[in-house]
């Protein structure tokens, strides 16, 4: 939902346990709560009325571009979003009571799927997880 006149920003922080460590979690939100901007404000992620979430470069206001794919997961409405300290990770609550976080760092991610499949990553497997995207598999192979 684009924003409109009169609509109100909030900017807050929190403290908070992620993998056993304490750490503030910064964010700024819209009155819906779907609406939150990176630590380093370049990127803007907001939820859509069919429980998606989208991400855009706001690097340059004037010509604001969408980055990928939405992230998908939440089953209802997405109440709340947060970006980590760092901006690799977004958490989302969504109105069932279920949290979803995204690992945003590719080189993490690549990292992890070829750690995951030994560097074979079939297309079975990449139709499995990814199928919106045609088949190019990340890993070097030997």
């Amino acid at each position: 939902m684009p924003p409109c006149p009169g609509d109100r920003w909030f900017v807050d922080e929190t403290y908070v346990k992620v993998s056993g460590r304490w750490t503030y979690l910064y964010r700024a939100i819209d009155q819906h709560g779907q609406v939150a901007f990176s630590p380093d404000g370049r990127t803007l992620a907001a939820a859509s009325d069919d429980d998606k979430v989208w991400l855009w470069n706001i690097t340059s206001p004037a010509h604001t571009v969408r980055t990928g794919q939405p992230l998908t997961g939440p089953t209802s409405r997405v109440g709340l979003m947060a970006f980590s300290p760092d901006g690799h990770t977004l958490t989302v609550g969504a109105n069932d009571d279920m949290i979803w976080s995204w690992n945003l760092n590719l080189s993490q991610v690549i990292k992890r799927i070829c750690a995951t499949t030994s560097g074979n990553l079939t297309p079975g497997q990449w139709t499995g997880y990814i199928p919106q995207l045609p088949y190019d598999p990340p890993c070097r192979r030997s």
